[in-house]
């Protein structure tokens, strides 16, 4: 299930986004490109919403890997779903 980000994750997501788009990304690749306090918890925020794919990396499993979803595919979604379920948001 995908939702809206919340407001304060924007500018993280929008920071991610420009550096990466759909290239996938290490916490320390995003710490270079989106420097923040909060980082950790906005990725694990934009995951839980399904803006952000998560994997565990194949040489260190202790290590995440992350991608960007599409901006306009996950908002599909969302619309996709709200209508389905009856819902407006």
């Amino acid at each position: 299930m995908s939702e809206l980000p919340q407001d304060w994750t924007l500018p993280i997501l929008g920071k991610l986004w420009n550096a990466y788009g759909e290239k996938q990304f290490t916490n320390e690749d995003a710490q270079k490109k989106a420097s923040d306090d909060n980082l950790n918890q906005a990725l694990s925020m934009l995951h839980r919403r399904g803006w952000i794919t998560i994997k565990r990396a194949s040489k260190d499993a202790r290590k995440s890997i992350y991608s960007l979803k599409k901006p306009d595919e996950t908002f599909m979604t969302i619309l996709d779903e709200q209508a389905k379920s009856g819902r407006k948001e």
